[in-house]
């Protein structure tokens, strides 16, 4: 019994020196349009790295306009970056239809976040 209680005590103690450090938000600067880093896919596609492997990237699928958000997996054979299944494709009115919605997104967000 004894050696749980040191061992609470301690993580006590190791969370009041985070707490600390966490009193101090880091400023984040908004990123600004120009800050875009386009990267070239195998097939020729340019795409915006979202975070981690999610990607944007608008393409022409037999005539028509789409812009696709999905994952891309690297090809181990030669390294380049490939669309994986994992994604959802919009095409024009369906990409109007959600940017006219993000500011309600925006507001569910915050309201599931507290």
């Amino acid at each position: 019994m004894p050696s749980s209680k040191r061992k609470s005590e301690a993580n006590n103690e190791s969370d009041d020196s985070l707490s600390s450090l966490e009193d101090e938000p880091p400023t984040k600067q908004p990123k600004s349009s120009g800050d875009v880093k386009y990267e070239t896919t195998a097939s020729g596609d340019k795409i915006i790295d979202l975070t981690g492997k999610k990607y944007v990237c608008v393409r022409s699928f037999r005539g028509r306009t789409f812009v696709d958000i999905r994952e891309y997996y690297e090809d181990k054979a030669d390294g380049t970056l490939k669309p994986g299944k994992k994604g959802v494709s919009l095409n024009c009115d369906q990409w109007e239809n959600l940017k006219s919605l993000i500011k309600n997104i925006d507001g569910d967000i915050r309201d599931v976040a507290k």
